[in-house]
């Protein structure tokens, strides 16, 4: 009886030597993850030099993000030197970027000129794209139609 009682103690103290090894190697692990990815900071301009906020900046293959703010500034870490930083924003030509060994990453987006010049109908008028300051909507003829009118 006694035996049993010393065969199982031993036991359950490997097990649990076993389980702490285990949980250090993981931890381990994680933190050389952590020293290889590095912070990249930066600012997207248009063609004139100022600052564009709200540009899409992804690391490309990833879910993983972040967008410009007010002054056009950003800063994403990317996990080594070969990722890939992509830039987008409507009215801008998408551009992609290697991060290599900056740390500082300096964008200059071009407009994209193409979707400026088609024509859109707004209300009783139509304007081009390029014109309109606001938010736009696309109603369909059966929507509009569908609608009740006072007069």
């Amino acid at each position: 009886m006694k035996n049993n009682y010393f065969v199982s103690r031993v036991v359950f103290l490997l097990a649990l030597m076993l389980s702490i090894s285990w949980i250090t190697f993981a931890q381990e692990k994680s933190n050389s993850i952590t020293i290889n990815s590095k912070k990249v900071t930066g600012t997207v301009q248009d063609a004139k030099g100022n600052g564009i906020p709200g540009v899409s900046v992804a690391i490309k293959g990833t879910t993983t993000g972040t967008t410009t703010d007010v002054n056009g500034n950003y800063s994403i870490t990317v996990k080594s030197n070969s990722s890939e930083l992509v830039f987008s924003s409507v009215g801008f030509v998408t551009k992609s970027s290697s991060v290599a060994s900056r740390s500082t990453l300096n964008i200059t987006l071009d407009d994209d000129v193409s979707q400026l010049n088609e024509v859109v109908v707004t209300g009783y008028s139509s304007q081009r794209k390029k014109d309109i300051t606001g938010a736009v909507a696309v109603v369909g003829a059966k929507e509009l139609t569908a609608v009740p009118s006072a007069s």
